[in-house]
């Protein structure tokens, strides 16, 4: 799943951070007008049911990058990319699952 679905922002894609097991990962987007948005993500998948109702179709795959409501998300816009990461590595996400 790593790399997958980064295409899917209207905004240009900039860097990724995955967290250690691979599970969570902090998008990093740069908007049209230069602010940088980060958005924090988990892996969902579908559970059994689902997966055999869905898996006729050869487009959808048994999981998928969602985004997550967090902590890390309550300031999303910042004017430089030092910010954000200045700001990204103080959260409690990051330094929970990503340090």
């Amino acid at each position: 799943m790593q790399g997958k679905e980064l295409n899917a922002y209207s905004d240009a894609f900039v860097d990724v951070l995955y967290s250690r097991e691979r599970s969570k990962r902090i998008v990093i987007l740069q908007s049209e007008k230069g602010y940088y948005k980060v958005v924090y993500e988990e892996i969902q998948v579908f559970d059994e049911d689902e997966w055999v109702y869905f898996c006729d179709d050869p487009n959808r795959y048994p999981a998928w990058w969602a985004p997550v409501s967090s902590s890390i998300n309550t300031k999303s816009f910042y004017g430089t990319m030092k910010e954000a990461l200045k700001e990204i590595k103080c959260s409690y996400e990051y330094l929970t699952y990503f340090a």
